[in-house]
This record gives structure tokens, sequence and C-alpha cells, in this order.
């Protein structure tokens, strides 16, 4: 009988992981794209060179991809996502860079005590602020907040938190550095604003503009010009 491995050989090589999958459609706004062809539309793992791409969302599935990743041979892990901003000075599409993390997720809990501090890499972390910097990006470094609730998030809770100096609150970044912290990969995340949950909740999107159509292009058109800014810089 033949030995299939169970995982793919992905030494030496950086993942890339985006937060959720893009719609066939939406492709179509990044026909001009130099990388577009490896953003992930499933589940699976691409590779490009040095470099593997692939998308998952929720702090116990990224956990999960990420073990599968290292176990694998990645070298380090950068999470390109979304977050939503606890600050009106915040812009959509301002990259936010969390140093630290409050976690208020379960998987993570499962790894190491509550009371450990949640770290990105820093290295890697000034790294991508340097890229993003040359480029001209505006992005903001600090605490930010993992919950697996976005429809459940107090409001009070939050008004807390930004008080103490938390930036911003996503699902998935505390559970991913918790991996990678313990296994000592390098990882680090580059979280786009994607609204702002302080804010009134019209048509239930938690900020997100009437104009849908034209957030997702804008959104997606940014995530790429940060992937093509990593991999032309060979982090």
């Amino acid at each position: 009988m033949q030995h299939l491995e169970i995982l793919p050989n992905l030494k030496e090589k950086t993942a890339i992981i985006y937060e959720r999958i893009w719609l066939l459609e939406e492709l179509e706004y990044l026909k001009e794209s130099e990388s577009y062809h490896v953003l992930a539309i499933d589940r699976r793992i691409y590779i490009k060179d040095d470099y593997v791409f692939t998308a998952m969302q929720g702090s116990s599935m990224i956990a999960s991809l990420a073990e599968r990743l290292i176990r694998a041979g990645v070298k380090r892990i950068i999470r390109i996502g979304t977050t939503g901003s606890l600050h009106d000075e915040h812009k959509l599409f301002e990259i936010i860079i969390p140093v630290a993390v409050y976690k208020d997720e379960g998987a993570s809990a499962q790894y190491i005590d509550d009371i450990f501090p949640c770290l990105c890499d820093f290295e890697l972390s000034s790294m991508i602020c340097d890229l993003l910097q040359g480029a001209g990006h505006t992005h903001y470094r600090g605490v930010t907040w993992t919950t697996d609730g976005r429809w459940v998030e107090s409001l009070d809770k939050m008004h807390k938190l930004k008080k103490w100096g938390v930036l911003s609150v996503d699902m998935e970044t505390s559970a991913l550095y918790t991996v990678c912290l313990l296994n000592k990969i390098p990882c680090t995340a580059l979280n786009f604003v994607s609204d702002f949950p302080m804010k009134s909740e019209k048509n239930g999107l938690r900020g997100i503009p009437d104009d849908y159509e034209i957030y997702k292009k804008e959104l997606l058109r940014n995530v790429d010009k940060v992937t093509q800014l990593i991999v032309k810089g060979k982090i």
C-alpha cells in the first residue's frame, strides 16, 4: 500500500492566512493584479514560490489551521484580515497591527492559561511596519481584543476597552498568536479596519457602508496590494 502524506511539505515557506474566502465573482476586481490568482476561493492551501496562501475564519478554526501549517514546516505565519475599530479617528481600510491581544475567545484557553500574555513576533511585526510605511499605508500598532461572538459584543465592554487604549476587535488574532507563540513560529497580523461596532448597527452590518459592492471591491484591492507588498518585499 502506498503511503500518502496527510500534510504537504511546506518547509521554509511563509504562510499568509486570509480571513475569508473570496467569491469567484469578486476576482473580477483583481483582473489587473499580479497575485490575485493565489487568493483562496475555497479552503484549500495554495502554494506559489516561497509562499502559502489559504483562508480561515474563527478562533478555533484558525488555531487548527495554524497547527496544520506548522506541522507541515512553515517558517512564519502572517494573517491578513479585518477588524472593527473602537476609535472614530480610524478610517476604513487603514491597517491595525496587534502587538498584544486581550484574549476573550475559547481556543487559546485550551493551550495556555488566560493570564499568560498574548503577543505578536516583534521582529516580524517591525518588518511589516517598515514595508507599510515605505509604501504609504496608514497603520497603527497597539492592543486589540479577540472575541468569539461579534453579534453579542457588549457596548459597555467596548467603551471600557476603548478607555484602556484597546484599538480594535476581531475574532481570530489571539488564538493564532497563542498557537504560534507556543510553537516558536514568528507570527503577526495585519487587520484592515472594516467597520465601527460602537456606532449604530444600521442594516445589521455594524458600520459597513450602504454601498456594499463598492466596499467589497475596495477591501479586496487593499488586501491584494498588501499581499503583493509582502511577497515583493520577501518577508
